[in-house]
């Protein structure tokens, strides 16, 4: 037997107030009030457009795609626009317009007293394995199988190195000093363009006088008039290993790198140079990582310290490390050859060869490729 409720006026108005309050609740947990939330699909774009199937709207797709991830409704694994419309896009984009409840919404009903949310926020701002953001790079490695030798990932926002070895293993990391300027989306200084500023003729990985010719070392004052005096953001390899007069390390202490076409870079990881400036500032930073060499995990107080992390950012480009680090038996053994992944500064800090990789793999799931057919046009190569 269905129960009949009767309800008077005052009933039918609180209910109404109820209703607009939860809309204005969902709408503010967008940032945005209900009278001006922006139409984010002018274009009406819908499931299935974009991708393969529709490629003329892909770059619609990316945009809209884009500023739902900057809003928060749109999360992937990557993080990166993919230009076909899937039903992760559509559930986002209904969310926003408020076309469908946010998951979200379910906990208010229930609120928790105010001492059991905080410890709860704690914990979650302290939560990674070595920092936040070595971690995500290193998942992006392992997940494009790019861990199959030796490799360093540099970050050069917490001015940090750590090299692994094949599978991800861990092996060392160190606080570094590097680029006095801010980095450049850019191509890396060549060491042939070191050279030829420096009035000298090249030759791979060196420079020759153009009357004796006989070998000479490029400039370094050439270096403060131009502009990539910071290693972009990139895939790099380890050439060779020699010995360079002035640097920190008893050992072989300058790894000269490659670029992804085989090209020499002016860039390399060696010691650092033996000037008190650097090698104080290198201190400073060695006293906030407080290493443990055991787990290679940074304490919060030197991510936080960004005062001493911007003093630290002195050299031409280089990415220089002290000499408890670059004579490490472990780091002289694995260098030649290892993959150096520089990452950015700022929010687009990962290494993620998108292009090749997750465009082809449909990014997030939506339109997914079988993962053999995947592998056998994927190289491992940098």
């Amino acid at each position: 037997m269905k129960k009949i409720i009767r309800l008077n006026e005052n009933d039918l108005e609180s209910i109404i107030k109820k209703v607009l309050g939860e809309q204005a609740n969902i709408s503010a947990t967008a940032g945005l009030s209900m009278g001006d939330k922006e139409n984010l699909n002018p274009k009406n774009l819908k499931l299935g457009d974009g991708g393969n199937r529709n490629p003329k709207k892909s770059e619609d797709v990316k945009k809209l795609q884009k500023r739902l991830m900057d809003l928060g409704f749109l999360k992937t694994k990557s993080m990166t626009p993919t230009g076909y419309f899937g039903n992760l896009t559509k559930g986002a984009l209904d969310r926003y317009n408020g076309t469908t409840s946010q998951p979200q919404q379910k906990q208010k009903t229930t609120p928790q007293p105010e001492k059991t949310k905080q410890p709860e926020k704690t914990k979650q701002k302290s939560t990674y394995n070595l920092t936040p953001r070595i971690d995500q790079e290193l998942n992006f490695i392992k997940q494009r199988r790019l861990d199959n030798k030796p490799f360093f990932i540099y970050d050069p926002q917490d001015n940090l190195i750590y090299l692994f070895n094949k599978g991800g293993v861990f092996v060392d990391y160190s606080q570094v000093i590097d680029g006095a300027d801010k980095q450049r989306d850019a191509e890396p200084l060549t060491h042939e363009k070191w050279c030829e500023l420096s009035g000298l003729d090249s030759t791979p990985y060196k420079c020759t006088d153009k009357n004796t010719k006989t070998k000479k070392n490029p400039f370094y004052s050439v270096l403060a008039n131009i502009s990539e005096r910071f290693i972009p953001k990139g895939i790099y390899s380890i050439s060779f290993l020699t010995k360079t007069e002035g640097y920190q390390g008893t050992l072989k202490n300058d790894f000269r790198m490659v670029d992804d076409k085989g090209k020499p870079v002016a860039a390399a990881i060696h010691g650092i140079p033996n000037l008190s400036d650097r090698l104080k500032a290198s201190d400073d930073l060695e006293l906030l990582l407080k290493k443990d060499i055991s787990s290679g995990r940074v304490p919060e107080k030197y991510l936080n310290n960004i005062k001493a992390i911007t003093n630290a950012n002195k050299s031409f480009g280089c990415i220089g490390v002290p000499t408890k680090f670059i004579d490490n038996p472990k780091v002289q053994n694995l260098s030649l050859g290892a993959r150096v992944f520089v990452m950015g500064e700022g929010k687009d800090f990962l290494v993620q060869n998108a292009d090749e990789y997750f465009n082809k793999l449909s990014g997030d799931g939506e339109n997914c490729v079988n993962p053999m057919s995947l592998a056998s046009k994927m190289s491992n190569t940098a």
